[in-house]
């Protein structure tokens, strides 16, 4: 119709409505992995319309040109060519590029409705079949004939992690690049008294958040994540500085003067470097770092040091008038005046905490045992002051509120983070102050504690994509289990061995076993379902939890005079987004027989409760450590944590059950046998945890002090 009008209408009051399902099962979102999607629309698309614009108009109009290339740009933004022979491969290429030369070069130059740079410059190489490495003094340059597709002397190197372990100067960080990283090496080069003594070669590492950007299965930008250490003998003082280099032939290992390109790339830090182009040392007992220009110097302790440093420091600081400035200032000179006397009196800080607003989790567990030795540590817990734990916990005088002064003190302080919730929200105070304001820049470098992360629930899935190295940089990761220990140490995570350690949970040696007759139901959270009001009410997880909560379920509870309690996931308890008046847990039928629970503790829960009634919440491991039963109720596959280790089928503590007839039977069958978890289950139980003493806080709390 357009090639034959040459002319068109719109109407500017039409709203188009776009409908997308949340879990990705549409027909559109799963189109992508059938060979229809790609050589079909070829095909029948693109090639056609081509040939028939040549056949009525001899040769293809500009708007259609503009239209064909708007519309491939989707197939070729696809990271995966998913098509399953060579041969069909091959095809896809011949018929791409026969496309792809019927589109003129404008197209590709001027082009706004191409988004993207990165893919802007892939699709120019195709057009222009040409990618090559032009070389130049001290630089390389990528090119499509003679379009610059990337400059390696304009990039920069990024920065994760920047600190002193072990006599070794470690560095984690990443380049981001159009070159191909199996071409370049990242290295360490060591200079004494300005002599080069030493040069360290980067270990490449994988993160599952982290890939190549992929076009068509073909890698476009390269994540070159890198790994340095670089040793320090005692009282050596030196300079280290980040080289990149080109490697001509391909060889990383080759360093022969005709075969490299070196340079020195700027560097830049995220948040999670202790160290920043304000706050320029970080402080490591018997070293400091300190960043200058491109280069880290690393030399002895000295507090005159610290007293220049920080002179230069706060001089930048009532420079800047940056938001938090004042209070930075007087936090600083705090520091500066304790931080001495800590080290003459050889006292350690440790900072206990849980959840921000709630306790009763590893990190208190294991506060109230540490408190009880006497080592010449001081201790402390941080909670919300508004609470219902502040209030339980305020008659101790080493607990201090969450985010007040003396917290962040005790930050600042502190030689070591024991935390069940490891997220930089959570453990440090200026990550986010009342204001909604990040203030980390302005303390990085005196605030430097190790983390150690105690878990609040054992992993099942790979959670790799979170609790990565070089973004929480753990000093310890304690597992219940050996099995749970190895799924930590697969491709994604990069943590040195030693930092997985089966120790066993602080909590589960404070668990008690007083049963009443009561049923106790906890299911866990959808991600998926976050902010929207319509699919949460009609998903399928609130069709399951009003299942579990129906009126034949309690009818079956009352017949053996048992109680029902509901703990919700404390994101139900949420309020919905746009919709301040209305919490999730609001959009469930709770029969009015079934107990709501809030502030109790689940270790009151655990305790008090007789059988356990799961999805998929990890809860159920401290309940089966009691050898009480359990139910996991799956009527629906709408849970997904990654490859995992687990099965509930073969290792779970308790029957799988997929409707609602086979809850109901299960449920009578263990009400009627006075809830007695059966032999198979129970020794899966003691196969499964390493420990049955109660001597987890004693293991984990002299690992810590230990490391």
């Amino acid at each position: 119709m357009l090639l034959g009008k040459k002319k068109y209408g719109a109407v500017s009051t039409a709203t188009y409505y776009y409908r997308k399902r949340a879990d990705l099962t549409s027909t559109i979102d799963q189109s992508t992995t059938k060979k229809e999607f790609f050589t079909d629309i070829l095909k029948n698309y693109f090639i056609e319309l081509i040939e028939y614009c040549q056949e009525k108009e001899d040769k293809v109009p500009l708007f259609i040109q503009y239209l064909i290339a708007y519309d491939l740009q989707w197939m070729l933004k696809e990271p995966e060519l998913t098509l399953e022979s060579q041969e069909e491969v091959n095809e896809f290429w011949h018929l791409l590029y026969y496309v792809i030369d019927n589109l003129d070069m404008e197209i590709f130059e001027n082009n706004r409705n191409i988004t993207g740079r990165m893919f802007k410059s892939f699709f120019l190489t195709l057009k222009n079949k040409d990618l090559h490495v032009k070389l130049k003094k001290n630089n390389a340059l990528l090119k499509t004939r003679n379009h610059v597709i990337d400059n390696l002397n304009k990039h920069r190197i990024w920065l994760d992690i920047v600190e002193f372990k072990d006599n070794n100067l470690q560095i984690s960080g990443f380049l981001n690049s159009n070159f191909n990283s199996d071409y370049i090496t990242i290295d360490g080069v060591k200079s004494v008294n300005g002599e080069v003594v030493g040069t360290y070669p980067d270990i490449q590492v994988f993160y599952t958040d982290r890939v190549n950007l992929k076009y068509l299965s073909k890698n476009w930008q390269y994540k070159h994540n890198f790994d340095l250490k670089i040793p320090v003998s005692d009282h050596e003082n030196c300079q280290v500085k980040i080289r990149t280099t080109y490697h001509i032939d391909g060889d990383r290992t080759n360093y022969d003067e005709d075969n490299i390109i070196s340079m020195y790339m700027n560097l830049s830090f995220r948040e999670t470097v202790r160290i920043s182009k304000t706050s320029i040392y970080s402080i490591y007992d018997s070293k400091i770092v300190l960043l200058k220009g491109k280069s880290f110097y690393v030399h002895d302790y000295s507090y005159k040091s610290i007293l220049r440093y920080e002179y230069s420091i706060f001089k930048k600081i009532l420079n800047d008038k940056r938001y938090g400035y004042k209070e930075a200032l007087k936090l600083r000179t705090l520091f500066l005046l304790a931080y001495p006397i800590k080290r003459l009196r050889n006292k350690q800080v440790y900072l206990f905490m849980d959840r921000p607003e709630q306790a009763d989790d590893n990190g208190e567990h294991l506060f109230h045992y540490a408190l009880k030795q006497g080592d010449n540590i001081s201790k402390y817990y941080t909670v919300k002051k508004d609470s219902v734990s502040f209030k339980r916990l305020s008659g101790n005088s080493n607990v201090i509120p969450y985010g007040s002064f003396k917290h962040k003190l005790m930050f600042l302080l502190a030689d070591k983070i024991i935390t069940s919730h490891p997220d930089e929200p959570v453990i440090n105070p200026f990550y986010s102050d009342a204001s909604n304001k990040d203030l980390r820049e302005l303390y990085n470098g005196i605030g430097n504690p190790k983390i150690y992360f105690l878990q609040h629930g054992v992993t099942l899935g790979n959670i790799s994509n979170y609790l990565k190295k070089y973004d929480k940089n753990l000093s310890l990761i304690s597992t219940v289990s050996d099995k749970e220990h190895d799924s930590f140490l697969v491709k994604g995570y990069n943590y040195d061995e030693d930092i997985i350690q089966t120790l066993g949970f602080p909590r589960f040696d404070n668990l008690e076993n007083n049963p009443r007759k009561q049923i106790l139901i906890i299911p866990t959270w959808r991600n998926y379902l976050e902010g929207n009001e319509e699919l949460f009410k009609n998903s399928n997880y609130v069709k399951s939890i009003n299942n579990l909560l129906n009126s034949k379920v309690v009818s079956l509870s009352k017949k053996y005079g048992y109680d029902i309690v509901f703990k919700p996931h404390p994101r139900l308890n949420n309020y919905i987004t746009g919709n301040r008046g209305r919490k999730y847990i609001d959009l469930i039928d709770i029969n009015p027989d079934v107990r709501l629970s809030y502030d109790e503790s689940y270790q009151k829960l655990f305790s008090e409760s007789s059988l356990l009634i799961t999805d998929y919440s990890s809860v159920f491991f401290d309940f089966a450590y009691l050898k009480k039963p359990v139910i996991y109720y799956h009527p629906f596959d709408d849970y997904h944590h990654g490859k995992s280790y687990y099965s509930y089928e073969d290792m779970g503590f308790g029957e799988v059950v997929d409707n609602k007839d086979k809850l109901f039977e299960k449920i009578s069958y263990y009400l009627s046998h006075d809830c007695k978890m059966e032999s198979i289950y129970q020794e899966r139980v003691d196969k499964f945890f390493k420990y049955h003493d109660k001597l987890n806080c004693k293991r984990v709390y002299d690992w810590i002090r230990r490391h």
